[in-house]
């Protein structure tokens, strides 16, 4: 079965290098460039996992976070964060939100951000 991974995040950049290194019939990627869009699509979708960039214009990463964990629909999907910066006190709130892992943009090789991607998704077919 194919899985789900939800993409909220300002930059479809991000998407399109993702597609690139998954193969088709193994995961279908959504894409959310507004948070309000993001965290209606993840109660309505319910994907395998949520890909949130931390910051965007209208929310801050812990925000959309928060409003996904409040809804019962969405609360135990997996949210893996793309960060632009190291910023502890953000990084440190996400984790005390639960996220299944935390990433810095541009700091790990594109094959450990793929494993850590089918990790955070949980057992594959």
């Amino acid at each position: 079965m194919k899985k789900r991974v939800l993409v909220i995040e300002e930059d479809p950049t991000l998407l399109k290098i993702l597609q690139s290194s998954f193969p088709q019939k193994q995961v279908e990627f959504l894409l959310a460039i507004d948070p309000d869009e993001g965290i209606g699509k993840a109660v309505e979708e319910k994907p395998d996992l949520v890909i949130l960039d931390v910051v965007t214009r209208d929310r801050s990463g812990p925000e959309i976070l928060r409003a996904i964990r409040s809804n019962p629909a969405a609360k135990d999907i997996p949210v893996l964060v793309f960060a632009a910066t190291d910023d502890a006190k953000v990084k440190e709130e996400m984790v005390k939100l639960g996220v299944a892992d935390y990433i810095i943009k541009g700091t790990v090789p594109l094959r450990e951000v793929v494993r850590r991607i089918m990790d955070a998704m949980g057992p594959h077919p």
